[in-house]
């Protein structure tokens, strides 16, 4: 799934009811990634943590577990984003 925020802001997540673990990574308005955070365990019981980058993030993109890491995703690379419509970051 991908999130696309009105500006780019510090966007947390946190994993409360999560039917299974995620991987998410957190992209700027360059398409950049920023921050990754590999399979974070669901969380059935508040509080949950809650997990995001300290800097800000324009996309944020959540895979399964163990995609990120497979696929070479790490903070400092471009990623291509493509969608039917491209959205305009400002």
């Amino acid at each position: 799934m991908v999130f696309l925020f009105p500006a780019p802001g510090r966007q947390r997540f946190w994993m409360y009811e999560c039917l299974i673990p995620l991987d998410i990574i957190w992209i700027d308005a360059g398409r950049t990634v920023i921050h990754v955070e590999e399979s974070l365990p669901i969380c059935s019981q508040q509080p949950c943590p809650d997990y995001g980058p300290e800097s800000d993030a324009f996309y944020v993109l959540e895979l399964g577990a163990g995609v990120a890491r497979q696929a070479g995703i790490r903070p400092g690379m471009r990623l291509t984003l493509l969608f039917d419509h491209p959205p305009n970051p400002r």
